[in-house]
């Protein structure tokens, strides 16, 4: 490999075999009760798009004509996106190390976001009606540049999204003390 400096500038390559790779983190999995909010929220959405074909239905002459095929139709749906809940659960994951955090997901479409501390502006933790219901919180990380999260990591406990935020915050502080 060859090292050259000019200037003073330095920038050497680098042997991309040699560092491991971030597939290979331990990965948090996330709360149980995270599949059971989603087969709630997935059910509320559901009953709502119902609710709205049967009013279809009696204010429509036109919609009555192919109702049936409409309600087969999202019946299959729902039952796809059912059967998909628990797979999607396990698809996701979070992995936290000295610099950065790790967000894993997807089923088909699978997606790694690493975010490095350095590039954090700030985290909040929320909690919407189903989450409360279910005891969990939402983790959402702000980077430069962003107006809304870059990183959202839902079903986790509360004290366990709080203790992460924590922790961010620290990594942060510390690193911007150390630019100082």
């Amino acid at each position: 490999m060859e090292h050259i400096i000019s200037d003073g500038f330095e920038n050497p390559q680098v042997e991309i075999k040699s560092y491991p790779s971030i597939r290979q983190l331990d990965f948090q999995a996330l709360h149980p009760r995270s599949v059971k909010a989603a087969y709630l929220s997935l059910l509320i959405g559901f009953m709502v798009l119902l609710l709205g074909y049967v009013i279809a239905y009696l204010l429509s002459a036109d919609f009555r004509s192919f109702f049936w095929y409409v309600l087969l139709g999202h019946f299959v749906v729902f039952g796809l996106l059912f059967y998909f809940v628990q797979s999607r659960y396990l698809a996701k994951g979070y992995a936290i190390r000295a610099r950065d955090i790790s967000y894993r997901s997807g089923v088909f479409f699978k997606s790694l976001v690493v975010i490095p501390f350095s590039r954090v502006q700030h985290c909040e933790v929320d909690q919407g009606p189903i989450d409360r219901l279910f005891e969990l919180s939402t983790l959402r990380i702000f980077t430069a540049g962003g107006a809304s999260s870059d990183l959202s990591i839902s079903g986790l406990e509360p004290e366990v999204a709080n203790h992460i935020k924590d922790f961010i915050i620290r990594r942060t502080l510390d690193r911007h003390g150390e630019e100082e």
